[in-house]
């Protein structure tokens, strides 16, 4: 019974979520890899912001097959009683048909933890750019083989149209052979050697990290390199947009 209800809360979430795609017709940006989504969806935000952009991201870390539709919704659940559910469902329901005011611009990330899961998302959204940050083994996927995470992700690529856009880690060496498979437009990011936008001179300080990037410096407060690629990304992702 109760995964017979959930599978009806998934249906009619995907249904709302199509209406409201269908009404306001948002650019759609998909971030998808083991980890570091979460991070580099915040970097994208800011820099689309910073360039005067009408963009959204996903609340927390929505990026299920229940989780995708909430977050293009926009609606967060508030427990997991019945009775929480109901208002959840009766929120998606109003904004999908009534909401006036919506982003212009949807950064979601695309959650994989098993074979077949990336097809269940893509029937939900399609996404115009499509921003990979890795491939690797992880405690997240652990019964699932590097093999089927590259077919996963090859997935998303596929469904990129001609006007869209593949942002992929260079650095990655399970990326980059899938990005060799993609004949659409495409740019890579990295520290490495051959990567369109490249980070060079990263220098660690004690009060966080900096680089460059075209010959201009850049610095942050934090540690550790996830954010350098996550900061590569987002600049890939703004200057398509500009």
């Amino acid at each position: 019974m109760r995964i017979m209800l959930k599978k009806l809360v998934e249906r009619y979430l995907r249904f709302l979520t199509g209406i409201v795609i269908y009404r306001h017709q948002p650019d759609i940006i998909a971030i998808a890899g083991i980890t570091s989504k979460t991070t580099t969806k915040k970097y994208i935000v800011d820099h689309l912001r910073q360039i005067g952009l009408d963009v959204r991201a996903n609340p927390k870390s929505y990026n299920t097959e229940i989780g995708l539709p909430l977050a293009v919704l926009y609606v967060e659940v508030s427990g997991y009683a019945w009775k929480s559910w109901l208002k959840t469902i009766w929120q998606c329901t109003t904004i999908a048909l009534f909401s006036k005011r919506f982003p212009k611009i949807l950064v979601l990330e695309f959650g994989v933890s098993g074979v077949g899961d990336m097809k269940h998302l893509l029937n939900i959204v399609k996404p115009r750019i499509a921003v990979f940050t890795n491939i690797r083994p992880s405690d997240f996927n652990p019964n699932t083989t590097i093999d089927e995470l590259n077919s996963e992700m090859l997935d998303l690529m596929k469904v990129i149209l001609n006007n869209g856009l593949v942002i992929y880690n260079w650095d990655d060496n399970n990326l980059r052979a899938l990005a060799n498979q993609f004949s659409g437009q495409k740019i890579s990011y990295g520290i490495g050697e051959g990567a369109d936008i490249q980070a060079t001179n990263i220098q660690q300080h004690l009060d966080g990290l900096s680089w460059a990037v075209y010959g201009q410096k850049r610095k942050t407060i934090k540690s550790g390199l996830h954010h350098i690629y996550a900061e590569l990304a987002a600049d890939a992702v703004a200057r398509s947009f500009k």
